[in-house]
């Protein structure tokens, strides 16, 4: 049986919780109680937990809110009519939002949550898009032929590292993205374009 769509009220409620859930798991770990997302999402502890049965079912969906966007603007390149650009525009995208989403990630390692066990399903659909979208450039003779979507994961990971530790410069971040995406095209773009 088909789930139905949640009510336009029942959605936004939803959105509220798992913003308040993220924003207080990032600031006082996962430990965060119940009521006190309740109140940051303004909506009663009932309806938290008629959304979110447990914390731990709480804690998956904040966590699944981290990837789900990035493999939905990884799949929705696919059908962009520049394929190069279509990658490079992706990379510029998770890069800003793997970096904001650090901190909360930092909670979760601290309390010792298997991470792994709850994106690994993201992370598979996540290596699946960026596979295709890297072949795809490829083929349009945007990008060299010899990465690989993994590579261009780890690259990604990396480069966030690298753009935290230029945090508050916004021009050295994006230069440094910058300067990875030349490095992915069929011909580099020379440095003093």
């Amino acid at each position: 049986m088909k789930s139905r769509p949640l009510r336009a009220d029942a959605a936004r409620n939803r959105a509220q919780i798992l913003d308040a859930a993220r924003r207080l798991f990032t600031e006082q770990g996962i430990d965060a109680q119940m009521d006190d997302i309740a109140a940051a999402a303004g909506v009663g502890v009932g309806t938290v937990y008629r959304h979110f049965q447990t914390k731990e079912a709480l804690q998956e969906a904040v966590l699944e809110g981290l990837l789900s966007p990035m493999v939905d603007a990884a799949r929705e390149g696919l059908d962009e009519p520049d394929p190069g650009e279509a990658l490079f525009a992706f990379i510029r995208r998770a890069t800003l939002r793997v970096e904001a989403d650090f901190a909360l990630l930092g909670a979760f390692k601290e309390a010792d949550y298997d991470l792994e066990a709850t994106l690994a399903p993201h992370k598979r659909q996540m290596m699946e898009a960026v596979s295709a979208l890297t072949e795809r450039a490829q083929r349009a003779g945007a990008v060299r032929d010899d990465i690989s979507g993994p590579e261009i994961l780890a690259l990604l990971g990396a480069t966030c590292q690298g753009a935290r530790q230029a945090a508050g410069n916004d021009d050295v971040r994006a230069r440094l993205v910058e300067v990875v995406i030349d490095g992915l095209r069929a011909a580099p773009v020379s440095a003093g374009r």
